[in-house]
C-alpha cells in the first residue's frame, strides 16, 4: 500500500515496547518523560494524539528516532538524530523507536526519553478539590480558574461515570461549585479554550478522594481489582460501640514498584497508621487491624505506579477483605504438628487456653479431617492427614467470623534419625534440590550438627538449621556463610526438651557441586554426651628445619573420654591415644598456616582448636654482615637448612673451615632466600669440606646452605666431625668451576652420583666411565643446558677408583671417582 502524502517508510522498526503502558504528553505543553531507562533496541507508544499537532521527541546522547503512526509498523512522520519534531497527521497513537544511528543499531546502556507537545495558544489553568455530602451519600467539586489563557473566556464541559455530557459556557476567572455528584463516582471535567481546542484542559476521574464512610457493623465481604496508576480509597464505621475490624482473606500486590496499602486509625488520611505495606511478600492475606479511636473507624487508602497491577493481568487475585464490629472474642491458641511415622501421616494439636466467647468452637481444617468442637480449653487433635498435605486449621466463632483464628499452613517434618551417633554424612549436592532432615538424640543429651567441610553457591543455594523437629522451631542460622567453607561455621546444639535439629538445604538451578567442582556438603551429628578437653598450644620455631614444631599441653581429657587426638591442618596427620602430657607437634614447613584440634576419640564434637600458626621463612634468615662462626652435627637423615644474608649491598661468603662429610652426605648452596634459587653447589668436597667458600651473586645478597645426611653414619653417632663454617661479608676469590670443568658429587659415592656443568656448556655431551685399565664400563649421552645437574646410576660398579670423562665436539674432560660400597 502506498504512504499517506507526506510521509514514508524507513528501516528503524524495533519489535520490543517500552514502557509497557501508553503515554500521554502533557495538554499543557509541559516536557513528558516516557522512560528513565529506554534501550535503543525498543519503542514507546504515546496516546490522546491531536490531529495535526506538532510533537518533539528526545533521547539523551543524540541518539537516532523513528516516528511511526497507527501501528508500530505504520507510516513514518519523521526520523532523524534528537531531538525529531513530527506533525501528526491524524488523531491515532505515535510510535517511536529509538536506535543509535539510521543502521537501525542498538547497545545494551539505557537513555532518558520524552516528548512534549506544542501549542499554538495560551491554555487556561485551574485547580479542583471535592467537598462531601455525607448526609445525602454525594459530593461537590470545586472548581478555581486561576486563569484563561488567551481565550475570551472558558467553558466547563463534565460528565459523570461516562455519562452524557454538561456543558457550563462563558466562564471567566474565578471559583465554582459543580454537582451535587453520587458518593465515589467519577467525573471528566474540562474546561474549554473558546478558540482553539488544541488548548483544552482536562482532569479525569475526579472523586472525593477520602469518601463518606460505608456505616456498618456487618461483617461486610469486599473485593477489588487494582488498576494501574490507581487511587483507591474507603472509609467505614461502625454502628456500635465495639471496635471496627478488617481483616484480608486473600489478595495480592505488587512489592517491588511503590504499589502500597496503608489503613489509618479514623475517618481520614490525617489519623494514626495502623498498618501500611504490601503483605507478606506480596500476599496481603491473614494482615488485619483493629481500630482504637473513639469513632469506630477506618480509612483505607491503595495506590499504585503505572507498572504492574491486577488491571494488566499480573495477578487475577483480587483484594479480598472483610469489615465489621469486634463484638466478639477470639479464641487463643497455638498449633503444633504431631508425627505418626508408623502409618505415614500427621496430626495437628490444637493447644486452646481461651475458649473466647462462643460457647461452642468449631475447630475446622482445609484438608478433609472431620470438624471438632471445643467448648473449655485443652488439647484438641485433628486429622490424620497423609505425610506432605499443607493444612490449615480454623478455630470458628458462630458469632462473627473476625474472631475466627487461622493457623500458619503446617505440615509434617520429616521423620527423624534417631541417634547418638557420632554419624558422618557426605553428599554432592545438585540443582533444584530441596531436602528437609531431621536429626533427634536417642537418649537425654542435646544433639549437635557440625560441618567438616564443603561450599554452597552465595547468592541462591543454603541451608537453614531449627531448633526443633519442625519448621516452626526457632531458626538457629538460615543461609550459606557467604560462598565461603562451611567449616568455619561453628557446630549446632539443639536446645529444646526433643534434642532434635531440623536442617533444611536448597539449591536453585545453577552453580552446585556436581557442576561446579565445589567440595561435597561433610557434616557430623552427634550426641553431646561429653565436655570439651583443656589444653594449650604454643608455636616453637624450627628454622634448622626450614619450619616450626607446635607444643601441646593436654590438661583435661574432658568428660566421656577415653582418649584424645591431635588433627592439624597442613597434612591431616593424626596422633591418637594422646592422654594429659606435652606433645611436640612439626615441623611444619615455612611460611604455612595451620590449626591443631584435639578432640574426644569417641565424639568429635567435644574439642578445642588452636589458634592458627605460621612461622614466616623471613624470620629464619640470619643477617650476618660481621664475621660469624657457625658449628652443626648433623643426624642421620637429616637435612638442615641455613640461610644467611648480608643485610647491606655486599654479597655474603660462606667459608668452611673444617669439617668431615660421610659418603651420601653432601651440601647444597643456593643462591639467593631459599631453595627456588639457582643450585650453585652440590657436593662434599671429597669428604672434608675445610677450605671450601662460596659466594653470593644475587640482589638480595644471600645464601641458602642445606646440610643433606644419608640413613647410614653421621656426626651425631660420633662417626664424623662437626662441619664448621663462618659467614660474612666480602668475596673469597673462589669459583665453583674451572674453565670448561665439571662438578662431580659425591665422591665417594655408593652408586649415585651427580654431574653438574658449567653454565657456558650446552648441546649433546657424552659421558663415560673408565676403570683403572682403561675399559669403558658406563657410557652415556645427555643434553646439557643452563644450571643443568644430571644424576647417573653407577651402583653397579665395584669398589675402586674411575675416570669419568666427560666430552664434546669442543672439549674433553676427565675427574677421578672414587666408589665405596
Amino acid at each position: 500500500m502506498a504512504a499517506p502524502f507526506g510521509t514514508s517508510w524507513a528501516q528503524c522498526t524495533n519489535a520490543n515496547q517500552y514502557p509497557g503502558q501508553n503515554i500521554i504528553p502533557d495538554a499543557g505543553g509541559a516536557l513528558t518523560t516516557i522512560s528513565t531507562c529506554s534501550f535503543t533496541t525498543e519503542y514507546s507508544q504515546i496516546e490522546n494524539i491531536v490531529a495535526g499537532a506538532t510533537y518533539q521527541f528526545t533521547i539523551d546522547g543524540g541518539f537516532y528516532i523513528t516516528v511511526h503512526q497507527g501501528t508500530y509498523d505504520g507510516p513514518v512522520l519523521g526520523q532523524g538524530t534528537s531531538p525529531v519534531t513530527i506533525s501528526a497527521a491524524t488523531n491515532e497513537n505515535l510510535f517511536a523507536h529509538w536506535t543509535m544511528s539510521a543502521a537501525c543499531d542498538g547497545m545494551s546502556s539505557c537513555q532518558v526519553t520524552t516528548v512534549q507537545l506544542f501549542l499554538n495558544c495560551t491554555p487556561p489553568s485551574f485547580t479542583t478539590s471535592t467537598v462531601n455530602d455525607c448526609d445525602n451519600s454525594q459530593f461537590y467539586i470545586n472548581v478555581d480558574i486561576t486563569s484563561i489563557g488567551d481565550a475570551g473566556t472558558v467553558a466547563m464541559t463534565y460528565t459523570v461515570d461516562n455519562g452524557p455530557a454538561t456543558t457550563l459556557p462563558g466562564n471567566g476567572p474565578g471559583s465554582y461549585q459543580l454537582g451535587p455528584f453520587p458518593n465515589l463516582s467519577l467525573v471528566d471535567l474540562t474546561v474549554e479554550h473558546d478558540s482553539d481546542p488544541m488548548c483544552n484542559q482536562t482532569r479525569e476521574d475526579i472523586t472525593n478522594l477520602i469518601p463518606c464512610p460505608v456505616l456498618s457493623c456487618g461483617p461486610d465481604n469486599y473485593t477489588y481489582c487494582y488498576q494501574n496508576n490507581d487511587f483507591y480509597s474507603r472509609v467505614f464505621q461502625g454502628t456500635s460501640t465495639y471496635p471496627l475490624r478488617l481483616e484480608f482473606n486473600s489478595g495480592t500486590i505488587y512489592q517491588w514498584d511503590g504499589d502500597i496499602i496503608t489503613i489509618y486509625d479514623g475517618l481520614t488520611d490525617a489519623a494514626p497508621v495502623l498498618y501500611t505495606g504490601t503483605g507478606i511478600n506480596g500476599n496481603m492475606t491473614g494482615i488485619n487491624v483493629t481500630s482504637t479511636n473513639a469513632q469506630y473507624a477506618l480509612c483505607v487508602k491503595l495506590t499504585s505506579t503505572a507498572f504492574t497491577s491486577c488491571g494488566d493481568g499480573f495477578t487475577s487475585d483480587l483484594l479480598d477483605y472483610t469489615v465489621g464490629c469486634l463484638d466478639c472474642t477470639p479464641a487463643t491458641a497455638t498449633f503444633d504438628v504431631q508425627l505418626d511415622c508408623e502409618n505415614d501421616q500427621f496430626y495437628v494439636v490444637v493447644a486452646i487456653t481461651e475458649i473466647g466467647t462462643d460457647a461452642e468452637l468449631d475447630i475446622a481444617n482445609n484438608a478433609g479431617a472431620p470438624t471438632l468442637q471445643a467448648t473449655q480449653p485443652g488439647e484438641y487433635l485433628v486429622g490424620p492427614f497423609a505425610d506432605g498435605t499443607d493444612v490449615q486449621v480454623e478455630l470458628q466463632n458462630s458469632q462473627n467470623l473476625l474472631c475466627n483464628v487461622t493457623s500458619p499452613v503446617l505440615t509434617n517434618s520429616p521423620c527423624p534419625e534417631i541417634s547418638c551417633g557420632p554419624d558422618n554424612y557426605i553428599y554432592c549436592y545438585p540443582d533444584v534440590w530441596d531436602s528437609v532432615i531431621v536429626y533427634q538424640s536417642e537418649n537425654t543429651y542435646p544433639i549437635a550438627f557440625e560441618w567438616n567441610d564443603g561450599q554452597m553457591e552465595w547468592c541462591c543455594d543454603n541451608f537453614t538449621i531449627y531448633d526443633g523437629d519442625n519448621e516452626l522451631a526457632p531458626v538457629l542460622y538460615s543461609g550459606n556463610n557467604n560462598g565461603q567453607n562451611l567449616n568455619a561455621l561453628e557446630p549446632f546444639i539443639s536446645n529444646n526438651p526433643d534434642n532434635a535439629l531440623l536442617v533444611k538445604f536448597h539449591s536453585d538451578g545453577s552453580v552446585n557441586c556436581q557442576n561446579q567442582g565445589y567440595p561435597p556438603l561433610n557434616w557430623t551429628v552427634s550426641c553431646l554426651d561429653c565436655t570439651s578437653p583443656v589444653a594449650s598450644f604454643e608455636r616453637i620455631p624450627d628454622c634448622v628445619h626450614n619450619g616450626y614444631l607446635v607444643e601441646v599441653t593436654v590438661d583435661s581429657l574432658g568428660v566421656n573420654a577415653p582418649y584424645l587426638q591431635i588433627v592439624n591442618t597442613y597434612n591431616s596427620d593424626t596422633v591418637t591415644n594422646v592422654m594429659t602430657n606435652t606433645y611436640v607437634l612439626g615441623p611444619f614447613p615455612v611460611d604455612t598456616v595451620v590449626q591443631l584440634t584435639v578432640l574426644n576419640a569417641n565424639n568429635p564434637l567435644c574439642k578445642v582448636v588452636s589458634e592458627p600458626f605460621t612461622w614466616s621463612s623471613d624470620s629464619c634468615v640470619n643477617y650476618a654482615c660481621l664475621p660469624t662462626g657457625v658449628e652443626y652435627c648433623y643426624q642421620n637423615a637429616d637435612t638442615a637448612f641455613f640461610t644467611f644474608a648480608s643485610g647491606t649491598t655486599e654479597p655474603i661468603t660462606i667459608n668452611f673451615l673444617y669439617g668431615q662429610l660421610l659418603v651420601n652426605d653432601y651440601i647444597q648452596v643456593y643462591n639467593g632466600l631459599d631453595t627456588s634459587a639457582q643450585l650453585i653447589y652440590m657436593g662434599n668436597n671429597g669428604g672434608q669440606i675445610g677450605g671450601f667458600a662460596i659466594n653470593s651473586s644475587n640482589p638480595d645478597n644471600a645464601l641458602t646452605l642445606l646440610v643433606i645426611s644419608s640413613q647410614a653414619g653421621a656426626c651425631a653417632n660420633g662417626e664424623a666431625n662437626p662441619i664448621y663454617w663462618s659467614v660474612g661479608c666480602g668475596l673469597v676469590g673462589v669459583d665453583e668451576f674451572e674453565v670448561d670443568g665439571f662438578a662431580l658429587f659425591p665422591n665417594p659415592t655408593n652408586g649415585e652420583v651427580y654431574i653438574r656443568l658449567d653454565n657456558a656448556v650446552t648441546g649433546a655431551v657424552n659421558m663415560e666411565v673408565l676403570d683403572v685399565s682403561g675399559r669403558l664400563l658406563v657410557s652415556e649421552r645427555f643434553n646439557a643446558s643452563t644450571g643443568l645437574t644430571k644424576a647417573f646410576d653407577l651402583s653397579g660398579l665395584q669398589n675402586g677408583n674411575y675416570m669419568v670423562r666427560l666430552s664434546t665436539p669442543a672439549w674433553s674432560k676427565s675427574s677421578v671417582l672414587q666408589v665405596v660400597r
